[in-house]
């Protein structure tokens, strides 16, 4: 008799594929004027179950889905300002290169280059089907100039989860 409780004694549930995408050598400029918008793109593949599809030559900034289903979001974009002007940034998601989910949308403000860096969070569920892709994307949502805002690469990173 097992001196455990019965739900440890069944087997394990099946692992939900994830995939974990990060930065390393592919800097995005997410400044520029007011409307401004860059999708970020992957090169560093830290974790990549079957499921999910991404290339970091083709498409980078892509994260195609191979099933029909629901899955949860979460990603972090930090930014560094070039210049001295005041920027407000937006963080979103695109599906199929088009379709703009807003309902989940991170902003942050940047007072110039002398303040310090950025960072934009979002976590969300969204649902897609076999054959879907997913991007992020920055937004300049308002600016007093047009500058640069490097993406710092060791400090960018998405994870995609299925969860049914």
């Amino acid at each position: 008799m097992s001196v455990f409780p019965h739900h440890f004694n069944t087997p394990l549930l099946r692992r939900r594929p994830i995939i974990h995408l990060g930065k390393t050598s592919v800097t995005d400029n997410c400044g520029g004027a007011n409307g401004t918008k860059q999708q970020i793109r992957w090169d560093n593949a830290l974790r990549a179950d079957s499921g999910f599809d991404h290339s970091p030559l083709l498409n980078p900034s892509r994260i195609g889905c191979k099933f029909d289903g629901r899955v949860k979001i979460k990603a972090n974009i930090s930014c560094t300002q070039g210049g001295s002007a005041r920027t407000t940034l937006m963080l979103y998601i695109r599906t199929n290169g088009s379709d703009e989910n807003l309902r989940c949308v991170a902003r942050n403000y940047s007072r110039g280059s002398s303040w310090g860096d950025i960072s934009l969070n979002i976590s969300t569920e969204i649902d897609v089907s076999n054959g879907d892709y997913i991007e992020i994307q920055t937004e300049v949502d308002d600016s007093d100039a047009s500058y640069t805002i490097n993406t710092i690469n060791a400090q960018c990173e998405i994870i995609v989860e299925r969860v049914e």
